[in-house]
């Protein structure tokens, strides 16, 4: 089995704000993935992020993920940030599996 590392950034709007921000982003990663990434689709549970945000000042604010998987500190996937949807922080806690990740 390829090893692969997933990297994970969040880009938000907000970099300033969210200096002090109550938000929390958490990635679990199945402990031995599927090396074609293409079949992730099919295994959704395989990449799961969750983003808890705790501070209802930052509803509503837009935030992208941006994705970089990397093989002997090579890059080898890396998701475009024009290509991903923007979306919001909502309050509490959102679970994105890597069908909502890594755009297929």
């Amino acid at each position: 089995m390829v090893p692969i590392r997933a990297i994970l950034l969040i880009i938000a709007c907000c970099f300033p704000l969210l200096a002090q921000a109550q938000i929390t982003i958490s990635l679990n990663v199945d402990s031995n993935p599927n090396p074609r990434i293409a079949d992730w689709v099919n295994q959704a549970e395989i990449l799961v992020m969750t983003v808890t945000n705790t501070d209802s000042r930052f509803v509503g604010q837009p935030f992208k993920i941006q994705i970089s998987m990397q093989y002997n500190n090579k890059t080898v996937i890396e998701t475009k940030p024009q290509d991903m949807p923007t979306l919001q922080f909502g309050l509490g806690s959102e679970v994105f599996l890597s069908n909502d990740i890594i755009p297929y």
